[in-house]
């Protein structure tokens, strides 16, 4: 869970000047899974192999700012 995410939010300032201010954004919830696969090999002097990697990952927003 990400509590009190923060973002750089912009400010309109006088004669259109615009600064940024750091602002709550609200709580995300993450979650999922990552894995890797790793394979080598060799024959001689030649050496090879493969990788394969993914992942699943659910962001869900869970509280806002009012």
């Amino acid at each position: 869970m990400t509590k009190d995410w923060l973002v750089l939010a912009p400010i309109l300032g006088y004669m259109q000047v615009q600064a940024l201010r750091i602002s709550t954004a609200g709580d995300i919830k993450n979650s999922g899974i990552e894995f890797n696969i790793n394979w080598k090999d060799e024959v001689g002097d030649f050496i090879y192999g493969a990788s394969f990697s993914g992942y699943n990952e659910q962001n869900e927003v869970t509280r806002l700012p009012c």
